[in-house]
This record gives structure tokens, sequence and C-alpha cells, in this order.
């Protein structure tokens, strides 16, 4: 975790692509080029770069309020930014059957380069949880690759229902503890 304050410059955006599908905390997607972000990451240590993958956790001391980050990123001529590096597990779940229930739904917004997981119920993840004391799947989770790809959101939630085995690598702040 850390912070880096950002100080607008006059057509110089901060730079950042992000999903703010969760509603609680900001993944960014992509470093885009000239931005703010950019020119911070040139003189960074390599442990503290802005990287795709990472979340904003808080804007000038607001957190758990995804649009509210999104607004002071937009409007504020400078603003403080927490930023945490992805803690990373991989979930192996095998159906039983095509239609065994997975008990897990997932959403993606436009923005989104990954799955978030909205709603969990009975199903193979609530029992992957009991298995797996300390790699649970929690709600709000993002899952970044379905069976070692990344692709389009809407290729994963594909090949997440019709997959019979899936390997499923989730995606979370790092500080929140796993």
């Amino acid at each position: 975790e850390y912070l880096i304050e950002f100080v607008r410059q006059a057509d110089v955006a901060l730079g950042l692509s992000l999903d703010d599908y969760d509603r609680e905390r900001l993944h960014i997607t992509d470093i885009r080029a000239g931005g703010l972000a950019e020119q911070y990451n040139q003189s960074a240590p390599a442990n503290a770069k802005v990287m795709p993958g990472d979340y904003i956790v808080a804007v000038n001391g607001i957190s758990r309020d995804a649009l509210e980050m999104v607004r002071l990123l937009r409007d504020e001529a400078r603003v403080e930014v927490k930023i945490q590096k992805p803690k990373s597990w991989v979930v192996t779940l095998r159906k039983a059957v095509e239609k065994t229930p997975l008990g897990m739904r997932l959403g993606y917004g436009p923005a989104s380069k990954s799955l978030v997981v909205l709603d969990l119920a009975d199903g193979l993840v609530q029992r992957w949880n009991s298995d797996h004391p300390g790699s649970e799947v929690r709600l709000h989770d993002r899952v970044v690759t379905v069976n070692g790809r990344l692709g389009a959101p809407a290729d994963m939630l594909h090949a997440v229902r019709e997959s019979r085995e899936l390997v499923l690598q989730f995606s979370r702040p790092k500080t929140m503890a796993l």
C-alpha cells in the first residue's frame, strides 16, 4: 500500500483507465501514455509503480465509494491516491454434471477486463470456501483469468458457464487479508 499525490496540470490527464464496477474500489485496467500516472512511474521505484491490476482504495481520504473516487479524480486539481497491489490466488472447480451450480454470480461493466463476484450462494464455490480456509472467494473479488486465459469479460463468463473444469485466478487488494 502506498500513497501518490497527483497534481493536475493543464492539458495532462491522469492517464488511468479504471473499472468501478464493484462500486467500492477502482481496478486499474490500463496506464495511458502521456498521463500523470506514466510520468509518476518514470521515477518511481519498481515496487511502487502504478500497474494494470492494481487497486485504488481511497482518493483524498474517501474509500468504499468508487463513484465518488472517480468524481474526485476527474474534478479535483490535487488528489492523494491510496494504491494497493493485487493479491492473486487460484481456485480449481470441477462440475460433476453440466448444470452443477457454482453458487457465484458474476458481472462486469463496459470498462471491465475481469469479472466481479456479485453474490455467493450454495454451490461449488461455497464448498471451495469451506475446504480452503484462508483462500476463500468473497464478494467483490475479481476473476482475472479463466482456464489460464485473459480475455474479454463476456468471453470469460461464457467459459465459466460452459467449462466442466475451471481454473479461476482471483484478485483482490493485497491488504484485504485472504
